[in-house]
Parts: structure tokens; C-alpha cells; sequence
């Protein structure tokens, strides 16, 4: 499999560096655990086909840490040291919990508790949906009620990861509505209404949209973000957001994991040009080759202050990207398949139909016509049969001559202007 060494060196640097609370760091390691991260964490190795068998119950300790530090009746703090529930983390653990009752099933009190757990954080994040439609970051805190992008795509991320979507929920599909009610006029999003647009965020609301099924890939909409953010490939770096609330000493920041995000969004909107390639490309080179860990980081810059949740998000889109080569690889095959049982069809059938004619004796009226006819006749069709063949093969051969041109004009020119072009 394409990268199954470096997912694999990931799962055992993140297995490796749990905290003695059998938590996550929560940025780098000696950190304080964090909800936010080990919840990340949790739901992305129990999805990955990498996690050794012999190491799933190092996650769910991980899964018991998530239940010890919940807020009573409420969700997740960033950390256990915090006392606001934040809707990230409540997202991300609603996500985790799902993933580990389907990997702990026939575990009856440890699936009780997640359920009871994921009941509580529901009935929360129910009760503090804003009247826009989305959710802030602190919602329990004055000054972190105001509705963001960061903190709407994680809880959606955990009510999809419960099964829910814009069909069958009413939070779902307010918070879809909201999310293309704010798109900027360059088709982009902003970390909150009314700011520029940015590529991270952008891609946020693209991969929501198409997981809540309302959109597919193919919609206009999504089409238009996706070409925001190829557009923007200069922009696609790390990037900090932050907030402030009522009586506190400064502002509370959060990192943007730009690359990640973006190649989601492409990966989610098939879209495997160039850039797509290159993405993938920059975290298989970017991860650390002593111990597998991957620094938050782009292709201009490194925070080595930050290891754990982007070794996490790291994971997570390049496992995506592989279950996404072998999606593509599997339909190539199916057509091949297909195309050669139809040929296999096409040959019995003239073969049946040969011998069809030869029961009706069709071979010997069809001589006794030709003999009727002139020489004359006989070479006219003869000629006939012939030059057709050949215009039919010169045809066919200015054809692909015609689309090779057309394509080496295509890479020529802007790929995703040409590529947005002709799907429109």
C-alpha cells in the first residue's frame, strides 16, 4: 500500500508519547493532556487499517480518558485543566466515541458510557446552536458565543460521525444553510462572517457541505470553493485564529492546519490535479524520519512546538488519500473489467449470429447473388469496402492525434481554470 510505512510511524508516535493519564499532549509532548487531541486522536486510529491489534487497547484507555473529563452533563474543555466546554473538542469526542462503540461492541459498560456520554454532549451542543445557525467556540463563555467556522465544522464533524446529515437533522441542516448563506463573493470563507477569505477555512466548509449530503462534488458551489482555494496555493500556510472573551487577560489562540485542511477538501471534491499530487507529496517528505511524528508545518515554514494533533491530522488525509487511490484504482479496474465483458458479449453474439445464418442457409443466396452481378458491380463494392476501411482508420488516427494536441494545450495553460472550466 502507498503509504502505509509513514501512517504506521505515526500511530506508534502518538501511541508512544501518551501522557501517564493515558491522554494525548496536547500540542507537544511534556504538554498537559488535552480533550481536544486525544479525542482527535481516538477517532482517527480506531478508522485507520494501520493501528496494530496489540496496541488498540492503548486506545481505549485513551477512550476512558475522554469519559473521565467530560463535563458533568455538558462536553469537552481544550484540556481538563479548563472549565468552558469547547465545541471542537465536544465534536471531536462525539466522533471518537462513535468510532469506539463500533470498535468496542462487545464491551456492554464501555459502549453504556458512550452512549450516556454522547447523549449528554448532544443535548449541549443542541442547546447552544446559535439562531444563525452555528456555534462558538466557547459557547458557556461570554465572548465565545459568536459563531465561527472552526468551531460549526467540528461539531458538524461529530453529529456526521453519528450519523446524522442534512436530511435527518435539523441542527445539521441549519448549520449547512448558514454556512452557504456567509460564502464570501470570491466563492471563499472566513474564519466568521464578514472577514477575507482564507484557503483553511474555505476548505473546512467544502468538505462539510459535501459530507452533510446536501452537495456532491460536482455542485457549483463546491466547484467555485475549490477553485478559491487552487487559486490561493501561495496561501496555503499555517495560520493562527483567535478570539477573546469577557475578563480574560488576553486573547485564546488556534492553530490552522492549512495543508491538511486543503488536501480534505481536494480529496473530498476529486479533484487529483497537479496540486492534489504535490500535497500528498509534502507530508510523505515533511514526517520525521527519527520517530514518525509530523511538525505543524508547511512549505515555508515549521512550529516544532507543535506535534501531537498534527501528527493526528496528518494520519487522518493520508489514510484518506489512499482509501481515495484505491476507490480510483478499483473503478479503473471495474471498467477495464466491464469493457472486456462486453467484448466477450459482442464476440459470442456475432459468433451465435454466424451460425444463425448458416442454419438458414444465408452463405449460399448470398453467393448465388454476387455470382449475379457484373464484374463491374463486384469491384464497385469491393472499392467500397476497402475505402471505407481506410478512412475509417485515418479518422481514428487525426482523432487521437487531435486530443493529444488538445491535451498538451490544456497543461499549457492554467490546469484548474481549464478544469473548472469544462465542468461547467
Amino acid at each position: 500500500m502507498p503509504f502505509g510505512e509513514q501512517i504506521s510511524n505515526g500511530i506508534l508516535f502518538l501511541l508512544s508519547h501518551k501522557n501517564d493519564d493515558e491522554g494525548i499532549p496536547s500540542t507537544s509532548l511534556g504538554d498537559e493532556s488535552g480533550c481536544w487531541t486525544t479525542a482527535e486522536a481516538v477517532d482517527i486510529l480506531l478508522r485507520s487499517p494501520y493501528l496494530p491489534k496489540r496496541r488498540i487497547a492503548d486506545v481505549k484507555k485513551m477512550v476512558e480518558f475522554l469519559l473521565k473529563n467530560q463535563i458533568p452533563g455538558k462536553g469537552w474543555a481544550i484540556s481538563p485543566e479548563r472549565n468552558y466546554v469547547s465545541s471542537m473538542a465536544t465534536g471531536h469526542a462525539l466522533a471518537a466515541l462513535s468510532s469506539a462503540e463500533e470498535i468496542f461492541y462487545e464491551n456492554e459498560e464501555l459502549v453504556r458510557e458512550c452512549k450516556k456520554a454522547k447523549a449528554e454532549a448532544l443535548d449541549w451542543t443542541h442547546e447552544h446552536i446559535n439562531h444563525d445557525g452555528g456555534w462558538g467556540v466557547e459557547p458557556d463563555k461570554e465572548g465565545g458565543k459568536e459563531t465561527r467556522i472552526i468551531s460549526t465544522y467540528y461539531i458538524l464533524k461529530g453529529y456526521i460521525a453519528l450519523g446524522f446529515d442534512y436530511n435527518n437533522s435539523k441542527d445539521v441542516r441549519r448549520a449547512i444553510d448558514y454556512l452557504v448563506s456567509i460564502v464570501n463573493k470570491d466563492n471563499g470563507w472566513s474564519g466568521k462572517k464578514g472577514d477575507p477569505s482564507d484557503p483553511a477555512n474555505t476548505a473546512r466548509v467544502i468538505s462539510i457541505l459535501i459530507q452533510s449530503g446536501k452537495f456532491k462534488h460536482d455542485d457549483p458551489i463546491v466547484k467555485k470553493g475549490l477553485k478559491f482555494i487552487l487559486d490561493s496555493r501561495n496561501h496555503w500556510r499555517i495560520d493562527i485564529e483567535s478570539y477573546t472573551t469577557k475578563g480574560a487577560p488576553g486573547q485564546v489562540f488556534f492553530h490552522s492546519n492549512t495543508p491538511a485542511d486543503v488536501l480534505e477538501a481536494l480529496l473530498r471534491g476529486k479533484y487529483y490535479g497537479k496540486e492534489t499530487h504535490d500535497l500528498i507529496k509534502f507530508f510523505l517528505t515533511s514526517q520525521e524520519d527519527t520517530d514518525g511524528r509530523w511538525y505543524l508545518c508547511d512549505e515555508f515554514q515549521k512550529d516544532t512546538s507543535i506535534c501531537t494533533w498534527s501528527t493526528s491530522e496528518a494520519i487522518e488525509v493520508l489514510d484518506f488519500a489512499q482509501e481515495q487511490y484505491f476507490e480510483s484504482l478499483f473503478h479503473r479496474y471495474d471498467y477495464k473489467l466491464s469493457t472486456k465483458m462486453k467484448l466477450i458479449l459482442l464476440g459470442i453474439s456475432i459468433i451465435s449470429s454466424l451460425e444463425f445464418l448458416y442454419i438458414i442457409h444465408f452463405y449460399d443466396t448470398l453467393s448465388a447473388w454476387w455470382d449475379s452481378l457484373s464484374e463491374g458491380w463486384q469491384q464497385l463494392i469491393v472499392s467500397g469496402i476497402f475505402l471505407s476501411v481506410i478512412i475509417g482508420v485515418l479518422v481514428s488516427f487525426l482523432v487521437d492525434k487531435l486530443k493529444s494536441l488538445i491535451e498538451k494545450l490544456r497543461k499549457a495553460t492554467k490546469r484548474k481554470d481549464i478544469y473548472f472550466q469544462s465542468q461547467k
